[in-house]
């Protein structure tokens, strides 16, 4: 859902046409998070070489961030770089440290 005329379904085509997904830079992620009401079951990334594959098994192998959005209120946010955790333990309101329950896979089931 979109605050303005974005169009989140061509969005979501361009993301499941593309073998890495979207890939934008930090400023056009932060532009669309603007734009957006609410993300559900959807998966941000960030990466130092090689962008992850849908075949990835865990994104947190192969990325330096991921959010995962499991809905509107509850993300579930991996950053290898402690001090990057110690950040966001400190900027947000609602956090609690939960251990690695399952790998993150790079692409949710779909119903």
């Amino acid at each position: 859902m979109a605050r303005d005329d974005t169009d989140v379904v061509e969005i979501e085509a361009r993301v499941d046409a593309s073998p890495v997904g979207l890939r934008m830079t930090g400023a056009e992620l932060w532009d669309l998070a603007g734009r957006l009401l609410q993300v559900i079951d959807g998966i941000i990334v960030a990466f130092s070489d090689s962008p992850p594959t849908r075949s990835d098994s865990d994104l947190r192998e192969s990325c330096e961030i991921v959010i995962e959005a499991i809905d509107s209120t509850l993300w579930r946010v991996y950053a290898r770089d402690p001090a990057l955790s110690d950040h966001l333990r400190n900027t947000f309101t609602e956090v609690r440290e939960v251990p690695p329950e399952v790998p993150i896979p790079a692409v949710h089931a779909t119903a």
